[in-house]
């Protein structure tokens, strides 16, 4: 466990654990993106190995929106199997523990209070902190009805903060 971060901030069931090593147990590989913006925990799991630049800045606009203009957004990617790791057994709970970990290290390091999942992200473990769920970043810069209902969500949830930072 990292320092400050208490074993409470993942959830996990026994049948959580099973569901997500069923999840994870398939032929494609799995890339995650985590964007941290202050206190706020971006997630989305995507369809290709690398997010585009497109779609770094969508999330970064995003994050401005509703944490200020000059918010620093860091972004990081889970990737399974490893790149130039050990060939590791995906079934046997060795992906759930390190991508467990993984979030764990990121919520703790960032002192994240909130996630905003974008798209599918059945694959993740349950978190114990608020979030929201909008269309995935590739959805949004495809659709612009897409990027519409995830900007709502975005504006009915932050509009504290829009006046807090003089976003309004």
């Amino acid at each position: 466990i990292v320092s400050g971060q208490s074993e409470s901030a993942m959830n996990f069931s026994q049948h959580d654990r099973l569901d997500l090593r069923s999840n994870l147990s398939t032929e494609k590989p799995l890339s995650i993106l985590f964007v941290t913006t202050d206190d706020l925990l971006w997630v989305e799991q995507l369809e290709e190995q690398s997010p585009s630049e497109e779609q770094l800045q969508l999330i970064a606009a995003m994050a401005r929106s509703v944490r200020g203009r000059t918010v620093r957004c860091t972004h990081r990617q889970f990737l399974w199997p490893p790149r130039n790791g050990p060939e590791l057994d995906i079934v046997s709970g060795e992906s759930l523990d390190m991508l467990s970990g993984y979030m764990q290290r990121m919520i703790a390091d960032h002192k994240c209070k909130y996630v905003i999942r974008l798209g599918s992200c059945e694959k993740l473990p349950a978190l114990n902190l608020p979030f929201d769920d909008i269309p995935s970043s590739s959805d949004m810069l495809h659709d612009g009805v897409s990027k519409r209902a995830a900007w709502s969500v975005l504006r009915r949830r932050f509009r504290s903060s829009e006046d807090a930072y003089g976003n309004g």
